[in-house]
């Protein structure tokens, strides 16, 4: 999957809280339904994201590991 990709989902994610609540409850299918096409380290990524914590907290986590992106 292309970092655009990748970002198309994350501004998916930060505007759209249907998409939101979508993703906390199946976050592979989520993804696959919103047309992404994910390599299995991405999936194994996005399975291993602790959705328990909050927007704020996911959304700060994010920006710290894309450098501020």
């Amino acid at each position: 999957m292309s970092r655009e990709a990748i970002e198309q989902l994350i501004d998916k994610w930060m505007n759209e809280p249907a998409f939101r609540a979508e993703l906390r409850a199946d976050p592979v299918g989520a993804a696959r339904r919103a047309g992404a096409r994910l390599t299995d380290e991405e999936l194994t990524a996005l399975r291993n994201v602790d959705w328990s914590l909050s927007d704020d907290e996911l959304q700060a986590r994010y920006t710290k590991s894309s450098g501020g992106c």
